[in-house]
């Protein structure tokens, strides 16, 4: 009787331990709730690189997703605005004397690790507002449009070279996955020898 007693126990914690739910549902869920913001520069030229980052703030101050009550609203809000935003973006590149053609799209993307503050958003598909400056072949620079924490990006690096920083960050997860695996495989160890004794 105390063998199946044991038997149960070990089976209840192998579920607990295999479910995939528990620990990453949370980033799981952030998914649908999320609109990145993507900018392609022309090229890595100075200049073009400058001209995205000022596409990048005058189109930050046009955008206002705070008042969305939620990811549908803001995600209406811009399908209804694009051309808006496109005359305007089109309109700010004009003004600083390029011939530039801006595209915009409303699409799904995918986008690398990245934590902003306490907020952690894992590598996988985003919806995405991406905003191509001319041949779009230059660094982008990217961040959460809603909910809106661009503003508080503002003055971070993200761009291609944070793929190095957000790599780094994402191998040390993977690292501590392994580590669990092993911490796994040790104590189906454990159980193996209190089976044999019992």
């Amino acid at each position: 009787m105390r063998r199946y007693i044991y038997l149960w126990a070990i089976v209840v914690m192998l579920l607990l331990l295999l479910n995939p739910s528990l620990g990453y549902a949370e980033e799981r869920e952030i998914y649908p709730n999320i609109i990145r913001l993507h900018i392609l520069a022309n090229s890595n030229n100075k200049k073009d690189q400058e001209l995205k980052l000022i596409v990048r703030d005058k189109i930050l101050a046009k955008i206002d997703l705070r008042e969305a009550k939620d990811q549908e609203e803001a995600w209406q809000y811009l399908e209804k605005n694009l051309e808006r935003i496109k005359d305007f973006s089109q309109m700010v590149i004009k003004e600083k004397g390029y011939n530039y053609k801006v595209n915009l799209q409303l699409t799904i993307e995918e986008f690398p690790y990245r934590e902003y503050g306490s907020h952690i958003y894992p590598p996988g598909k985003y919806q995405a507002l991406k905003i191509t400056i001319g041949e779009g072949q230059g660094q982008n620079w990217w961040c959460v449009l809603y909910p809106p924490l661009c503003h508080e990006a503002l003055y971070d690096e993200f761009d291609d070279q944070v793929l190095q920083v957000t790599g780094s960050v994402y191998n040390k997860k993977v690292k501590e996955k392994t580590e669990a695996i092993e911490i796994f495989e040790l104590f189906l160890k454990v159980v193996k020898n209190i089976w044999l004794i019992i």
